[in-house]
């Protein structure tokens, strides 16, 4: 499902249709991307997501991947990924990655080196586990800060 190819309503019949076709799989494009007026689309992917999950009934589902460092905090991540495997009956794969400057250059901040990235997916995938671990966390990284996330 890729978002900066299509609009909502046909990610999600591409959906319908691939389960219907028997594919086991669909993944969507998690990426911070600008609508652009002359394509006309370029929905969120986690509400894309969400819709497929309703939309369908067996076919697996993921995020490929959530890298938006500068988009979302991972906190908010902790959220999103169990509301959308509830939404999709447990079929939902959560994928984490270091991202790219196509993906995060549209929040007009910079991009940060690779090896930055890299720094920050690793604090990144720590305090997600961490959270779902199921007590309450504080994580004080290098990067980023969270506070009592539960």
């Amino acid at each position: 499902m890729m978002c900066e190819q299509a609009d909502l309503e046909e990610l999600v019949e591409d959906v319908r249709m691939a389960e219907a076709a028997g594919s086991e799989l669909a993944i969507v494009s998690d990426h911070c991307v600008r609508r652009v007026v002359a394509m006309g689309h370029a929905p969120y992917g986690w509400s894309v997501l969400g819709a497929a999950a309703e939309a369908s009934s067996r076919i697996k589902l993921m995020a490929d991947v959530t890298s938006r460092i500068k988009c979302d905090h991972p906190a908010v991540v902790v959220q999103m990924a169990p509301t959308v495997g509830l939404l999709s009956d447990r079929r939902f794969t959560l994928g984490l990655g270091a991202g790219e400057n196509r993906n995060e250059h549209v929040t007009g901040r910079g991009r940060p080196s690779a090896d930055v990235r890299h720094e920050v997916l690793v604090e990144a995938v720590e305090r997600v586990c961490r959270a779902w671990s199921g007590s309450c966390v504080s994580y004080q990284g290098r990067h980023c800060q969270v506070d009592s996330v539960k």
